[in-house]
């Protein structure tokens, strides 16, 4: 959402009427879960003609911009993508004014890296792959919701590339660049050290949640999961 509004030139004012006006009763949508949509006003320009902006909203305590987009680029947000908003957003919601912190960080100091650059899934989907991988990293999302939602989306959005076979010298070879004994990848991955063994050996060919989040760390480097 930080890129979005640098992106299109949204000033901080604009995102703090948006709020101001939930704190007083106004909210252009509830979409339950502790989710709202507000419209939020290009530059120069009405809020009738702006942006949506979806936030992670508690009255009189926090909000967090989790997505924004322009109403011609797409329609209703489906239930699968809500779905994942509302566990990121009560995430946000309920994590320590330290950890918001961290995140920030993290964000800032990734600037630049290249991603955008890269082909995607919508931008929906990439802002929330992006998200859940965040709250996993500082630890406010479990493994498990994690690889639910990476594997969900990747799989409707993405399917060629989630689904993209990956050879045993693949797999021993995103391990080394991570400098991780099949023991410490196994434990990050929810897997037994045989079955990864059995992987990097050839003898069993990666699938289902395995597959979608090696790809993930191949497209993306072990730091998402750490």
């Amino acid at each position: 959402m930080v890129r979005f509004a640098r992106r299109q030139q949204i000033a901080h004012a604009a995102l703090r009427e948006a709020i101001t006006r939930a704190e007083r009763g106004l909210i252009d949508a509830d979409l339950g879960g502790g989710l709202i949509e507000q419209r939020v006003a290009r530059p120069g320009k009405g809020r009738s003609g702006g942006y949506r902006t979806i936030i992670a909203y508690r009255r009189s305590g926090r909000a967090v911009f989790l997505y924004g987009f322009a109403k011609s680029e797409r329609g209703n947000i489906r239930q699968d993508e809500l779905t994942a908003l509302r566990i990121i957003g009560s995430n946000w919601l309920n994590a320590s004014f330290e950890v918001i912190a961290e995140a920030v960080d993290r964000d800032e100091s990734r600037r630049g890296d290249g991603m955008t650059n890269r082909k995607k899934p919508t931008p929906l989907v990439e802002a929330l792959l992006e998200m859940a991988a965040d709250q996993h990293r500082i630890g406010i999302m479990d493994g498990a919701t994690y690889r639910k939602i990476t594997v969900r989306h990747l799989g409707k959005k993405a399917q060629s590339i989630s689904a993209a076979p990956i050879s045993p010298k693949e797999i021993r070879a995103i391990r080394q660049r991570a400098n991780l004994s099949q023991a410490a990848l196994a434990s990050m991955m929810n897997l037994t050290v045989g079955y990864l063994s059995q992987l990097e050996r050839g003898v069993k060919q990666p699938k289902g949640p395995s597959l979608a989040l090696l790809n993930v760390i191949r497209r993306r480097g072990i730091e998402v999961i750490l």
